[in-house]
């Protein structure tokens, strides 16, 4: 995917009416696709860019995938399904774009009555990675734990993974979470060293994470026996499911169709600059923000504002960004010379040739952050 995208991006820097790979065609866009300007210092020009968020199931979002899971003794069952099920996991929902996952679990702080000797309150079996080799890794050193009584590190676990999963900068972030029993809440347990409900679904909401909650308990209402569960998947737009606590390979199905649900509704829309912006100056009208779906293709336009500052050759990016995460990028250029300016739409130059080869690989690192 990130080939693609930087070959799209030559293409462009250097003017040709095509390539030897073709681009492709992306669900979710940025238009126009790039801009140049001539400008003297102090000048300013205005254009207006639109941002397209087709219908139907993004398949160009830049995402993290958190799979965090309950590893106290009841939870057996799920543990193997996620376990034989993984690549099927891994393959399915990379469909969604530039897709990187990441595995924590938790049981509870080793101090009675919350938990045995051995348990842990958060552990962080694999840091967010492209590397599926690795995630797979991390899911099969899933081990159980004891858990003692009933509710568990929960809260914590959420909260540490808000901070320590090692999110990638300009991706849209999912935890989905599986569990069989509530979180143990301080405002409730006197005394437990955790953060309450309200202080978890703020680090979360803050950090823009959607949380996805599968309950996978023997126990009704099992996750959500407090209500607690569906407190967070609503307060961060996502969504909670059952799937008993031997789910097989319908794990997977489970899986696709939650991040598809939540994929499926946005909040945010806006447009962000990046890179080597000293000498020219970029104002972008204010965002969207309310409650839409992908029931059918929106279009948010935005006037974007550049002023040259110093003179020299100015390469940058702008992102599309839905609810944080980048699901089209733009390379826009600003030459800034002491007299005169000629904005154009497409640089057509074959004089370019080089500098896009420096773009492709400068766009390639960045994507590799």
């Amino acid at each position: 995917m990130d080939f693609q995208k930087n070959t799209s991006r030559l293409c462009w820097a250097t003017g040709l009416l095509s390539c030897m790979i073709a681009a492709p065609v992306l669900a979710d866009s940025i238009d126009p696709e790039s801009f140049t300007a001539t400008l003297a210092v102090g000048e300013s020009v205005t254009i207006q860019k639109t941002v397209t968020v087709s219908a139907g199931s993004p398949s160009t979002s830049r995402a993290d995938v958190f799979f965090l899971v309950d590893t106290s003794g009841s939870m057996g069952g799920i543990i193997n399904s996620v376990k034989s099920n993984a690549g099927s996991i891994l393959s399915s929902t990379s469909g969604f774009g530039d897709i990187a996952w990441g595995v924590g679990s938790y049981e509870d702080f080793p101090t009675s009555p919350w938990g045995g000797s051995g348990d842990e309150a958060w552990r962080l079996n694999q840091a967010i990675t492209t590397d599926a080799a690795l995630v797979q890794n991390g899911i099969n050193s899933l081990t159980l734990g004891y858990g003692n009584d009933g509710p568990e590190s929960n809260l914590y676990a959420l909260s540490q993974a808000a901070s320590e999963a090692s999110w990638r900068a300009g991706a849209q972030k999912f935890v989905v979470w599986f569990g069989d029993a509530e979180g143990h809440d301080p405002d409730t347990t006197p005394g437990y060293p955790g953060p309450t409900l309200s202080q978890t679904i703020d680090t979360l909401t803050g950090e823009m994470i959607t949380v996805i909650g599968v309950n996978s308990g023997y126990v009704s209402g099992g996750l959500d026996q407090t209500g607690q569960a569906t407190a967070i998947t609503d307060a961060t737009g996502g969504n909670y499911v059952s799937i008993g606590s031997n789910p097989g390979d319908l794990i997977v199905d489970t899986i696709l169709d939650s991040l598809e649900a939540a994929f499926a509704v946005y909040s945010q829309v806006s447009l962000a600059a990046y890179d080597n912006l000293p000498g020219v100056d970029v104002s972008i009208s204010a965002g969207y923000f309310g409650s839409y779906d992908r029931s059918e293709e929106r279009e948010f336009t935005f006037d974007v504002t550049f002023t040259a500052l110093a003179e020299g050759v100015h390469d940058f990016y702008i992102d599309a960004l839905v609810d944080g995460g980048i699901i089209g990028t733009e390379l826009d250029r600003i030459i800034v010379t002491n007299g005169g300016s000629t904005p154009v739409s497409e640089p057509g130059a074959l004089s370019l040739l080089f500098a896009g080869m420096g773009l492709l690989v400068a766009a390639r690192r960045r994507r590799q952050q």
